[in-house]
Protein backbone atom coordinates (compact mmCIF):
# COMPACT_ATOMS: atom_id res chain seq x y z
CA UNK A 1 0.00 0.00 0.00
CA UNK A 2 1.17 3.20 -1.33
CA UNK A 3 2.05 5.87 1.72
CA UNK A 4 -0.32 9.07 1.81
CA UNK A 5 1.09 12.78 2.53
CA UNK A 6 -1.06 15.52 2.79
CA UNK A 7 0.43 19.11 2.15
CA UNK A 8 -2.37 21.08 3.60
CA UNK A 9 -2.39 18.99 6.99
CA UNK A 10 1.31 16.98 7.12
CA UNK A 11 3.89 19.42 9.10
CA UNK A 12 6.33 19.86 6.02
CA UNK A 13 6.38 23.66 6.87
CA UNK A 14 9.03 25.48 9.09
CA UNK A 15 7.96 28.97 10.18
CA UNK A 16 8.97 31.37 13.05
CA UNK A 17 6.10 33.14 14.91
CA UNK A 18 5.89 36.85 15.85
CA UNK A 19 6.81 35.59 19.78
CA UNK A 20 10.14 33.56 17.80
CA UNK A 21 8.82 29.87 17.89
CA UNK A 22 9.64 27.72 15.52
CA UNK A 23 6.87 25.70 14.53
CA UNK A 24 6.30 22.91 11.88
CA UNK A 25 2.76 22.91 9.21
CA UNK A 26 1.05 22.28 6.30
CA UNK A 27 -0.54 24.59 3.56
CA UNK A 28 -3.33 25.00 5.42
CA UNK A 29 -2.27 25.75 9.01
CA UNK A 30 0.49 28.82 7.67
CA UNK A 31 -2.08 30.50 5.41
CA UNK A 32 -4.51 30.66 7.92
CA UNK A 33 -2.09 31.74 10.48
CA UNK A 34 0.47 33.67 8.59
CA UNK A 35 -0.67 37.01 10.46
CA UNK A 36 0.99 35.57 13.39
CA UNK A 37 4.18 33.92 11.51
CA UNK A 38 7.14 36.09 11.19
CA UNK A 39 8.44 34.37 8.39
CA UNK A 40 9.07 31.01 6.15
CA UNK A 41 12.36 29.33 7.25
CA UNK A 42 14.63 26.79 5.74
CA UNK A 43 18.42 26.26 5.99
CA UNK A 44 19.14 26.52 2.09
CA UNK A 45 18.08 30.30 0.67
CA UNK A 46 16.85 28.73 -2.16
CA UNK A 47 14.63 26.33 -0.66
CA UNK A 48 13.06 29.30 1.51
CA UNK A 49 12.64 31.04 -1.75
CA UNK A 50 10.71 28.37 -3.21
CA UNK A 51 8.23 27.47 -0.50
CA UNK A 52 7.37 31.54 -0.56
CA UNK A 53 6.99 31.38 -4.46
CA UNK A 54 4.65 27.86 -3.88
CA UNK A 55 2.54 29.90 -1.45
CA UNK A 56 2.21 33.21 -3.54
CA UNK A 57 1.12 31.44 -6.68
CA UNK A 58 -1.30 29.20 -4.86
CA UNK A 59 -2.74 32.79 -3.40
CA UNK A 60 -2.56 33.75 -6.34
CA UNK A 61 -4.53 31.13 -8.40
CA UNK A 62 -7.15 31.50 -5.03
CA UNK A 63 -7.77 34.72 -4.54
CA UNK A 64 -7.11 36.47 -8.00
CA UNK A 65 -6.54 40.18 -7.20
CA UNK A 66 -8.40 41.89 -9.92
CA UNK A 67 -6.32 45.56 -9.48
CA UNK A 68 -3.99 47.14 -7.00
CA UNK A 69 -6.83 48.30 -4.79
CA UNK A 70 -7.26 44.53 -4.29
CA UNK A 71 -4.26 43.95 -2.99
CA UNK A 72 -4.72 47.13 -1.07
CA UNK A 73 -7.82 45.82 0.56
CA UNK A 74 -6.36 42.80 1.53
CA UNK A 75 -3.69 44.17 3.34
CA UNK A 76 -6.48 46.18 5.45
CA UNK A 77 -8.22 43.13 6.34
CA UNK A 78 -4.62 42.03 7.91
CA UNK A 79 -4.75 37.68 7.15
CA UNK A 80 -6.33 35.81 4.66
CA UNK A 81 -10.04 34.33 4.74
CA UNK A 82 -10.05 31.46 5.94
CA UNK A 83 -13.18 30.29 4.24
CA UNK A 84 -11.89 31.29 0.49
CA UNK A 85 -9.23 29.19 1.11
CA UNK A 86 -11.18 26.29 1.98
CA UNK A 87 -13.34 26.58 -1.27
CA UNK A 88 -10.32 26.98 -3.34
CA UNK A 89 -8.63 23.46 -1.62
CA UNK A 90 -12.34 21.93 -1.94
CA UNK A 91 -12.48 23.00 -5.78
CA UNK A 92 -8.73 21.54 -6.40
CA UNK A 93 -9.48 18.39 -4.93
CA UNK A 94 -13.29 18.18 -7.01
CA UNK A 95 -10.46 18.27 -10.07
CA UNK A 96 -8.76 15.63 -9.18
CA UNK A 97 -5.90 17.69 -7.03
CA UNK A 98 -5.88 15.97 -3.54
CA UNK A 99 -2.31 18.11 -2.16
CA UNK A 100 -1.06 13.97 -1.99
CA UNK A 101 3.23 14.12 -2.00
CA UNK A 102 2.24 10.39 -3.34
CA UNK A 103 -0.87 10.21 -5.46
CA UNK A 104 -0.43 7.85 -8.44
CA UNK A 105 -1.54 10.12 -10.96
CA UNK A 106 -1.32 13.87 -9.40
CA UNK A 107 1.72 13.44 -7.06
CA UNK A 108 1.60 17.21 -5.63
CA UNK A 109 4.54 18.98 -8.00
CA UNK A 110 5.80 15.95 -9.43
CA UNK A 111 4.93 13.94 -12.83
CA UNK A 112 3.52 10.67 -12.73
CA UNK A 113 5.39 7.52 -13.61
CA UNK A 114 5.43 6.38 -17.19
CA UNK A 115 7.56 3.49 -17.69
CA UNK A 116 8.40 5.09 -21.39
CA UNK A 117 10.02 7.80 -19.56
CA UNK A 118 10.88 7.07 -15.75
CA UNK A 119 13.56 4.20 -16.18
CA UNK A 120 16.38 4.91 -14.08
CA UNK A 121 15.62 6.43 -10.44
CA UNK A 122 18.45 8.69 -9.76
CA UNK A 123 19.47 9.18 -6.04
CA UNK A 124 17.58 11.91 -4.27
CA UNK A 125 20.39 13.75 -3.73
CA UNK A 126 19.94 15.21 -7.13
CA UNK A 127 17.20 17.33 -6.13
CA UNK A 128 19.69 19.36 -3.80
CA UNK A 129 22.40 21.50 -5.84
CA UNK A 130 24.16 22.06 -2.61
CA UNK A 131 25.41 18.20 -2.78
CA UNK A 132 27.88 17.13 -5.39
CA UNK A 133 25.85 14.87 -8.04
CA UNK A 134 26.55 13.99 -11.36
CA UNK A 135 28.68 17.19 -13.09
CA UNK A 136 27.37 19.16 -10.10
CA UNK A 137 31.28 19.40 -8.29
CA UNK A 138 30.02 22.23 -5.98
CA UNK A 139 31.87 22.95 -2.95
CA UNK A 140 28.75 23.37 -0.30
CA UNK A 141 28.80 19.69 0.78
CA UNK A 142 31.04 16.70 0.57
CA UNK A 143 28.50 14.12 0.48
CA UNK A 144 28.73 13.09 -2.75
CA UNK A 145 29.34 9.65 -2.06
CA UNK A 146 27.29 8.73 0.74
CA UNK A 147 23.71 7.33 0.72
CA UNK A 148 21.48 10.30 1.58
CA UNK A 149 17.72 10.15 2.65
CA UNK A 150 15.41 12.74 2.97
CA UNK A 151 12.48 12.58 5.52
CA UNK A 152 9.09 13.18 3.63
CA UNK A 153 8.70 16.70 4.82
CA UNK A 154 12.77 17.47 3.19
CA UNK A 155 11.74 15.96 -0.26
CA UNK A 156 8.81 18.24 -0.23
CA UNK A 157 10.46 21.01 0.55
CA UNK A 158 12.60 20.96 -2.18
CA UNK A 159 10.39 20.36 -5.19
CA UNK A 160 9.74 24.00 -6.17
CA UNK A 161 13.61 25.16 -5.43
CA UNK A 162 14.18 21.89 -8.31
CA UNK A 163 12.39 23.96 -10.48
CA UNK A 164 13.53 27.61 -9.69
CA UNK A 165 17.12 27.26 -10.12
CA UNK A 166 17.58 24.76 -12.44
CA UNK A 167 20.47 25.66 -15.35
CA UNK A 168 21.48 24.31 -18.05
CA UNK A 169 22.91 20.75 -17.90
CA UNK A 170 24.42 17.23 -20.37
CA UNK A 171 22.08 15.40 -21.95
CA UNK A 172 20.39 18.96 -23.49
CA UNK A 173 18.75 19.43 -19.99
CA UNK A 174 17.33 22.88 -20.57
CA UNK A 175 16.38 25.90 -17.53
CA UNK A 176 12.61 27.40 -16.82
CA UNK A 177 11.46 30.62 -18.36
CA UNK A 178 13.65 32.64 -16.50
CA UNK A 179 16.71 30.67 -18.36
CA UNK A 180 20.17 30.66 -16.00
CA UNK A 181 18.79 31.19 -12.29
CA UNK A 182 18.82 35.03 -11.78
CA UNK A 183 18.06 36.71 -8.60
CA UNK A 184 14.41 36.35 -6.66
CA UNK A 185 13.69 39.66 -4.92
CA UNK A 186 11.21 39.19 -1.90
CA UNK A 187 9.68 41.92 -0.53
CA UNK A 188 9.78 41.08 3.66
CA UNK A 189 6.16 42.67 5.78
CA UNK A 190 5.76 42.68 9.10
CA UNK A 191 4.67 39.34 9.29
CA UNK A 192 4.70 36.42 6.99
CA UNK A 193 0.84 37.34 6.11
CA UNK A 194 2.68 40.48 4.35
CA UNK A 195 5.11 39.20 2.76
CA UNK A 196 3.13 36.99 0.85
CA UNK A 197 0.60 39.76 -0.35
CA UNK A 198 3.52 42.03 -1.51
CA UNK A 199 4.68 39.57 -3.09
CA UNK A 200 1.88 38.93 -5.74
CA UNK A 201 0.55 41.38 -8.09
CA UNK A 202 -2.67 42.34 -9.78
CA UNK A 203 -3.81 40.67 -12.63
CA UNK A 204 -4.15 43.76 -14.78
CA UNK A 205 -0.22 43.59 -15.50
CA UNK A 206 0.03 40.25 -16.26
CA UNK A 207 0.74 39.80 -19.91
CA UNK A 208 -1.01 37.17 -22.01
CA UNK A 209 -2.98 34.36 -20.08
CA UNK A 210 -2.93 33.78 -16.36
CA UNK A 211 -4.40 30.53 -15.67
CA UNK A 212 -5.08 28.84 -19.57
CA UNK A 213 -2.77 26.26 -18.62
CA UNK A 214 -3.80 26.47 -14.99
CA UNK A 215 -1.11 26.30 -11.84
CA UNK A 216 0.63 23.26 -11.80
CA UNK A 217 -1.30 21.12 -9.42
CA UNK A 218 -4.35 21.77 -11.66
CA UNK A 219 -3.01 20.91 -14.61
CA UNK A 220 -3.63 17.56 -16.37
CA UNK A 221 -0.89 18.47 -19.39
CA UNK A 222 1.47 15.58 -19.48
CA UNK A 223 5.27 16.44 -18.47
CA UNK A 224 6.91 14.98 -21.12
CA UNK A 225 10.56 15.55 -21.24
CA UNK A 226 11.73 17.73 -24.13
CA UNK A 227 8.35 19.04 -25.00
CA UNK A 228 8.67 22.40 -26.87
CA UNK A 229 6.48 25.19 -24.91
CA UNK A 230 6.38 28.25 -27.24
CA UNK A 231 4.44 29.76 -24.53
CA UNK A 232 2.75 29.71 -21.27
CA UNK A 233 0.46 31.07 -18.83
CA UNK A 234 1.68 33.04 -15.37
CA UNK A 235 0.35 30.85 -13.34
CA UNK A 236 2.10 27.84 -15.10
CA UNK A 237 5.21 30.09 -15.53
CA UNK A 238 5.92 30.22 -12.53
CA UNK A 239 6.25 27.24 -11.44
CA UNK A 240 7.79 25.73 -14.55
CA UNK A 241 8.03 21.83 -14.81
CA UNK A 242 11.16 22.18 -16.25
CA UNK A 243 12.43 18.92 -14.74
CA UNK A 244 10.30 15.73 -14.84
CA UNK A 245 10.64 14.75 -10.49
CA UNK A 246 8.82 11.88 -9.29
CA UNK A 247 9.29 10.58 -5.15
CA UNK A 248 10.31 7.25 -4.46
CA UNK A 249 8.78 6.79 -1.06
CA UNK A 250 10.04 4.05 1.62
CA UNK A 251 6.83 3.51 3.28
CA UNK A 252 8.81 1.30 5.89
CA UNK A 253 11.26 4.07 6.53
CA UNK A 254 9.13 7.26 5.52
CA UNK A 255 11.93 8.34 3.92
CA UNK A 256 12.83 9.34 0.00
CA UNK A 257 16.55 7.65 -1.42
CA UNK A 258 15.89 7.64 -4.89
CA UNK A 259 13.75 9.42 -7.61
CA UNK A 260 12.69 9.70 -11.24
CA UNK A 261 14.58 12.75 -12.37
CA UNK A 262 14.88 14.01 -16.10
CA UNK A 263 14.47 17.29 -18.79
CA UNK A 264 11.21 18.28 -18.47
CA UNK A 265 9.54 20.47 -20.60
CA UNK A 266 11.67 23.19 -22.76
CA UNK A 267 10.21 26.55 -22.90
CA UNK A 268 11.80 28.71 -26.07
CA UNK A 269 10.30 32.29 -25.25
CA UNK A 270 12.43 33.23 -22.65
CA UNK A 271 12.24 36.66 -24.17
CA UNK A 272 8.28 37.06 -23.93
CA UNK A 273 8.42 35.88 -19.89
CA UNK A 274 8.24 38.59 -17.53
CA UNK A 275 8.97 37.18 -14.06
CA UNK A 276 7.46 39.65 -11.34
CA UNK A 277 10.08 38.62 -8.41
CA UNK A 278 13.38 39.24 -11.33
CA UNK A 279 15.01 42.37 -12.54
CA UNK A 280 15.51 43.32 -15.79
CA UNK A 281 18.89 44.76 -17.99
CA UNK A 282 18.43 45.94 -21.51
CA UNK A 283 21.09 46.07 -23.72
CA UNK A 284 21.79 46.09 -27.75
CA UNK A 285 21.12 42.46 -27.97
CA UNK A 286 18.20 42.09 -26.01
CA UNK A 287 16.27 41.77 -22.35
CA UNK A 288 18.80 39.74 -19.41
CA UNK A 289 17.75 38.35 -15.99
CA UNK A 290 20.11 40.08 -13.24
CA UNK A 291 22.19 37.00 -12.01
CA UNK A 292 24.33 36.22 -9.28
CA UNK A 293 27.87 37.40 -10.15
CA UNK A 294 30.58 37.07 -7.03
CA UNK A 295 32.45 39.60 -9.14
CA UNK A 296 30.19 42.06 -9.39
CA UNK A 297 28.42 42.45 -5.55
CA UNK A 298 24.89 43.50 -5.39
CA UNK A 299 25.29 47.32 -4.61
CA UNK A 300 26.93 46.97 -7.93
CA UNK A 301 24.09 46.51 -9.55
CA UNK A 302 21.34 48.80 -7.62
CA UNK A 303 21.22 51.13 -10.41
CA UNK A 304 18.45 48.72 -11.94
CA UNK A 305 16.26 47.82 -9.13
CA UNK A 306 15.35 52.05 -8.75
CA UNK A 307 15.08 52.20 -12.18
CA UNK A 308 11.15 52.89 -12.55
CA UNK A 309 10.89 52.31 -16.23
CA UNK A 310 8.21 49.91 -15.29
CA UNK A 311 10.18 47.03 -17.24
CA UNK A 312 13.22 46.51 -15.51
CA UNK A 313 12.99 46.48 -11.58
CA UNK A 314 10.26 43.32 -10.24
CA UNK A 315 6.76 44.31 -10.85
CA UNK A 316 6.09 43.77 -7.02
CA UNK A 317 8.87 46.20 -6.07
CA UNK A 318 7.30 48.86 -8.91
CA UNK A 319 3.72 48.09 -6.92
CA UNK A 320 5.58 48.46 -3.33
CA UNK A 321 5.66 52.60 -2.77
CA UNK A 322 1.74 52.11 -3.73
CA UNK A 323 0.90 49.54 -1.31
CA UNK A 324 3.04 51.10 1.75
CA UNK A 325 3.89 54.57 0.98
CA UNK A 326 4.33 55.14 4.36
CA UNK A 327 6.90 53.20 4.30
CA UNK A 328 10.64 54.46 4.59
CA UNK A 329 12.14 51.56 3.40
CA UNK A 330 11.57 48.72 1.35
CA UNK A 331 12.82 45.04 2.91
CA UNK A 332 14.30 43.19 0.24
CA UNK A 333 15.45 39.95 0.45
CA UNK A 334 17.43 38.64 -3.02
CA UNK A 335 17.88 34.80 -3.37
CA UNK A 336 20.41 33.45 -6.06
CA UNK A 337 22.55 30.92 -7.13
CA UNK A 338 25.63 31.51 -9.57
CA UNK A 339 26.15 28.98 -12.00
CA UNK A 340 28.48 27.76 -14.76
CA UNK A 341 26.56 26.19 -17.44
CA UNK A 342 25.54 22.79 -15.26
CA UNK A 343 27.94 23.28 -12.37
CA UNK A 344 26.38 25.71 -9.32
CA UNK A 345 29.17 27.54 -8.05
CA UNK A 346 28.07 29.81 -4.75
CA UNK A 347 24.45 30.14 -2.98
CA UNK A 348 23.49 34.00 -2.34
CA UNK A 349 20.90 35.59 0.27
CA UNK A 350 21.31 39.34 0.94
CA UNK A 351 18.89 41.05 2.79
CA UNK A 352 18.63 45.26 1.70
CA UNK A 353 17.07 48.06 3.12
CA UNK A 354 16.29 50.02 0.16
CA UNK A 355 14.77 53.85 0.74
CA UNK A 356 11.18 54.62 -0.74
CA UNK A 357 12.20 57.67 -1.81
CA UNK A 358 14.92 56.11 -3.90
CA UNK A 359 12.35 53.78 -5.42
CA UNK A 360 10.14 57.11 -6.00
CA UNK A 361 12.80 59.70 -7.29
CA UNK A 362 12.81 59.57 -11.41
CA UNK A 363 16.39 60.06 -11.22
CA UNK A 364 17.93 58.07 -8.43
CA UNK A 365 18.95 55.36 -10.79
CA UNK A 366 20.73 57.64 -12.95
CA UNK A 367 22.92 58.88 -10.29
CA UNK A 368 23.51 55.23 -8.69
CA UNK A 369 24.38 54.39 -12.04
CA UNK A 370 26.69 57.53 -12.45
CA UNK A 371 28.15 56.78 -8.67
CA UNK A 372 28.94 52.95 -9.61
CA UNK A 373 30.66 53.81 -12.79
CA UNK A 374 33.30 56.77 -11.35
CA UNK A 375 33.75 53.73 -8.28
CA UNK A 376 34.82 51.35 -10.88
CA UNK A 377 36.44 53.65 -12.91
CA UNK A 378 39.02 54.89 -10.00
CA UNK A 379 38.97 51.11 -8.62
CA UNK A 380 40.61 50.46 -11.43
CA UNK A 381 43.84 52.95 -11.76
CA UNK A 382 43.96 52.45 -7.45
CA UNK A 383 44.73 48.67 -8.62
CA UNK A 384 47.22 49.78 -11.55
CA UNK A 385 49.19 51.96 -9.40
CA UNK A 386 49.50 48.93 -7.33
CA UNK A 387 50.54 46.70 -9.83
CA UNK A 388 54.46 46.17 -9.74
CA UNK A 389 56.83 43.23 -8.97
CA UNK A 390 57.71 45.18 -5.46
CA UNK A 391 54.54 44.58 -4.44
CA UNK A 392 52.83 41.28 -3.50
CA UNK A 393 49.25 40.87 -5.15
CA UNK A 394 47.60 40.40 -1.54
CA UNK A 395 48.47 43.90 -0.90
CA UNK A 396 46.56 44.98 -3.90
CA UNK A 397 44.11 43.12 -3.43
CA UNK A 398 43.67 43.97 0.22
CA UNK A 399 43.84 47.89 -1.12
CA UNK A 400 40.97 47.57 -3.69
CA UNK A 401 38.67 45.23 -1.66
CA UNK A 402 39.23 47.98 1.10
CA UNK A 403 38.15 50.45 -1.04
CA UNK A 404 35.06 48.99 -2.70
CA UNK A 405 33.64 47.92 1.05
CA UNK A 406 33.69 51.52 1.26
CA UNK A 407 31.97 52.42 -1.63
CA UNK A 408 29.32 50.65 -0.31
CA UNK A 409 29.14 51.99 2.80
CA UNK A 410 28.70 55.14 1.02
CA UNK A 411 26.44 53.91 -1.60
CA UNK A 412 23.83 53.52 1.02
CA UNK A 413 24.88 56.18 2.65
CA UNK A 414 23.64 58.62 -0.75
CA UNK A 415 20.15 56.53 -1.28
CA UNK A 416 19.59 57.51 1.80
CA UNK A 417 20.21 60.85 1.49
CA UNK A 418 18.26 60.67 -1.85
CA UNK A 419 14.90 63.51 -0.76
CA UNK A 420 11.47 62.33 -0.84
CA UNK A 421 10.73 65.86 -3.12
CA UNK A 422 10.82 64.42 -6.76
CA UNK A 423 11.50 67.68 -7.79
CA UNK A 424 14.63 67.96 -5.57
CA UNK A 425 18.29 68.27 -7.49
CA UNK A 426 20.78 65.13 -6.95
CA UNK A 427 23.70 67.03 -8.38
CA UNK A 428 24.91 67.30 -4.76
CA UNK A 429 25.17 64.09 -3.94
CA UNK A 430 27.24 62.86 -7.03
CA UNK A 431 29.22 65.59 -5.85
CA UNK A 432 29.36 64.45 -2.54
CA UNK A 433 30.16 60.37 -3.70
CA UNK A 434 33.15 62.11 -5.83
CA UNK A 435 34.61 63.77 -2.74
CA UNK A 436 33.84 60.45 -0.79
CA UNK A 437 35.60 58.17 -3.23
CA UNK A 438 38.48 60.08 -4.34
CA UNK A 439 39.69 60.47 -0.13
CA UNK A 440 39.01 57.03 -0.12
CA UNK A 441 41.09 55.79 -3.18
CA UNK A 442 44.17 57.96 -1.88
CA UNK A 443 43.59 56.59 1.79
CA UNK A 444 43.74 52.93 0.51
CA UNK A 445 46.93 53.96 -1.61
CA UNK A 446 48.35 55.38 1.53
CA UNK A 447 47.76 51.97 3.51
CA UNK A 448 49.09 49.76 0.74
CA UNK A 449 52.63 51.45 0.31
CA UNK A 450 52.72 52.09 4.21
CA UNK A 451 52.86 48.16 4.57
CA UNK A 452 55.32 47.56 2.47
CA UNK A 453 59.48 48.71 2.63
CA UNK A 454 60.55 50.20 -1.03
CA UNK A 455 64.25 50.92 -1.67
CA UNK A 456 66.25 52.54 -4.55
CA UNK A 457 64.50 51.90 -8.26
CA UNK A 458 61.42 49.96 -6.76
CA UNK A 459 60.59 53.22 -4.76
CA UNK A 460 60.75 55.51 -7.34
CA UNK A 461 58.91 52.89 -10.35
CA UNK A 462 55.87 52.46 -7.36
CA UNK A 463 56.53 55.84 -6.59
CA UNK A 464 56.24 56.93 -10.82
CA UNK A 465 52.78 54.80 -11.09
CA UNK A 466 51.41 57.12 -8.24
CA UNK A 467 51.26 59.79 -10.75
CA UNK A 468 48.31 57.28 -12.61
CA UNK A 469 46.11 57.31 -9.15
CA UNK A 470 46.65 61.60 -8.77
CA UNK A 471 45.89 61.84 -12.37
CA UNK A 472 42.84 60.43 -12.10
CA UNK A 473 41.90 61.29 -9.06
CA UNK A 474 42.09 65.32 -10.29
CA UNK A 475 40.65 64.21 -13.84
CA UNK A 476 37.70 63.32 -11.93
CA UNK A 477 37.77 66.07 -9.34
CA UNK A 478 38.15 68.86 -12.02
CA UNK A 479 34.90 67.57 -14.17
CA UNK A 480 33.02 67.94 -11.09
CA UNK A 481 34.28 71.00 -10.57
CA UNK A 482 35.62 70.30 -7.02
CA UNK A 483 39.60 71.40 -6.95
CA UNK A 484 39.13 74.52 -6.55
CA UNK A 485 37.05 73.50 -2.84
CA UNK A 486 39.84 71.01 -1.65
CA UNK A 487 43.52 72.32 -0.86
CA UNK A 488 44.76 68.41 -1.39
CA UNK A 489 43.76 67.48 -5.20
Amino acid sequence: MRPYYSLLDEPWLTAVTLTGEHISCGIRQILQQAHTMRALTDASPLVEYGLHRLLCVLLMDALRPQELDDLEELLDKGQFDAETLERYYTQCEREGCTFDLFDPERPFLQAPYRPEWDKAPKPVRVLDVTIPSGNNHTHFDHRKNENISFSYAQAARLLPSVQLFCTVGAQDYRPGPNGAPPYYALLQGDNLFETLVLSMIELDTVRGQFDRPPVLWRSTIEIEPKRVVPATSWLYGMLFPARRVLLLPDKQTQTVSSVYFSQGMNYIAAQNWTDPHVTYRFHDEGRFAWRPNQERPVWRNLDTLLRNDKKSRPRTLEQFTALRPEKRYASVTLYGVQTERSRYVDIMRYDLEIPTAALRHPYAAALVEACIKLSEELASVLRASLTHEDIPPAVTNEAEQAYYDDCERRMWQICGEIPADADADLQPLLLEWTEGITQSARQQYAKAIGRISLRGAALIAVTQRQGLLMAKIHKIRKEYGLCRNSKNN
